[in-house]
Protein backbone atom coordinates (compact mmCIF):
# COMPACT_ATOMS: atom_id res chain seq x y z
CA UNK A 1 0.00 0.00 0.00
CA UNK A 2 1.33 3.46 -1.06
CA UNK A 3 1.21 6.89 0.64
CA UNK A 4 -0.85 8.44 -1.78
CA UNK A 5 0.56 11.84 -0.44
CA UNK A 6 4.22 10.87 -0.36
CA UNK A 7 4.47 8.09 -3.18
CA UNK A 8 6.01 6.31 0.06
CA UNK A 9 4.94 2.87 1.12
CA UNK A 10 2.27 3.12 3.80
CA UNK A 11 3.41 3.08 7.48
CA UNK A 12 3.01 -0.34 9.31
CA UNK A 13 3.85 -0.14 12.64
CA UNK A 14 6.17 -3.65 13.91
CA UNK A 15 5.24 -3.21 17.36
CA UNK A 16 2.48 -1.72 19.58
CA UNK A 17 1.55 1.62 19.38
CA UNK A 18 1.30 4.28 21.88
CA UNK A 19 -1.14 7.03 21.73
CA UNK A 20 0.19 9.49 24.74
CA UNK A 21 -2.33 11.58 26.58
CA UNK A 22 -1.33 14.49 28.89
CA UNK A 23 -3.68 13.98 31.65
CA UNK A 24 -4.25 11.39 34.06
CA UNK A 25 -7.09 8.75 33.27
CA UNK A 26 -10.53 10.40 33.03
CA UNK A 27 -9.05 13.64 32.05
CA UNK A 28 -9.95 15.50 28.59
CA UNK A 29 -6.75 14.20 26.57
CA UNK A 30 -7.28 11.07 28.35
CA UNK A 31 -10.83 10.76 26.46
CA UNK A 32 -9.76 11.90 23.21
CA UNK A 33 -6.82 9.02 23.15
CA UNK A 34 -9.44 6.06 24.40
CA UNK A 35 -11.97 7.44 21.49
CA UNK A 36 -9.23 7.47 18.79
CA UNK A 37 -7.75 3.84 20.27
CA UNK A 38 -11.30 2.94 20.17
CA UNK A 39 -11.83 3.97 16.53
CA UNK A 40 -8.57 2.29 15.38
CA UNK A 41 -9.59 -0.66 16.95
CA UNK A 42 -13.06 -1.02 15.71
CA UNK A 43 -11.58 -0.12 12.63
CA UNK A 44 -9.40 -2.65 12.47
CA UNK A 45 -6.59 -0.32 11.36
CA UNK A 46 -3.60 -2.10 12.88
CA UNK A 47 -2.37 -5.03 13.56
CA UNK A 48 -0.21 -4.58 16.37
CA UNK A 49 -1.92 -3.84 19.84
CA UNK A 50 -2.25 -0.32 21.07
CA UNK A 51 -2.93 1.23 24.33
CA UNK A 52 -3.55 4.37 25.81
CA UNK A 53 -0.23 5.84 28.08
CA UNK A 54 -0.95 8.59 30.18
CA UNK A 55 1.93 11.23 30.98
CA UNK A 56 0.56 13.68 33.23
CA UNK A 57 1.71 17.06 34.76
CA UNK A 58 4.24 20.09 33.79
CA UNK A 59 1.62 21.21 30.99
CA UNK A 60 2.38 18.34 28.65
CA UNK A 61 5.93 19.08 28.91
CA UNK A 62 6.34 15.43 30.35
CA UNK A 63 4.73 13.93 27.12
CA UNK A 64 7.09 15.89 24.31
CA UNK A 65 10.17 14.38 27.25
CA UNK A 66 8.48 10.74 26.73
CA UNK A 67 8.06 11.51 23.00
CA UNK A 68 12.08 12.80 22.34
CA UNK A 69 13.19 9.79 24.49
CA UNK A 70 11.98 7.62 21.49
CA UNK A 71 12.68 9.83 18.77
CA UNK A 72 12.73 8.06 15.47
CA UNK A 73 10.39 5.19 16.88
CA UNK A 74 7.39 6.05 15.45
CA UNK A 75 5.24 4.36 17.10
CA UNK A 76 4.02 6.57 19.64
CA UNK A 77 1.75 9.41 18.96
CA UNK A 78 0.28 12.48 20.79
CA UNK A 79 -3.38 13.37 21.87
CA UNK A 80 -2.95 16.74 21.91
CA UNK A 81 -5.67 19.52 22.04
CA UNK A 82 -7.38 21.46 19.50
CA UNK A 83 -5.91 25.03 19.12
CA UNK A 84 -6.83 27.62 16.86
CA UNK A 85 -4.63 30.62 15.50
CA UNK A 86 -5.28 33.80 16.16
CA UNK A 87 -6.05 35.82 13.56
CA UNK A 88 -4.46 39.48 13.64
Amino acid sequence: MQDARRGQPAWRPEHEVEILAGTPPGGGLDRSARALLAAIESARLLEVPARVVNVPGDGARKVWAHLEARAGDRTSCRSAPRTSRPTV
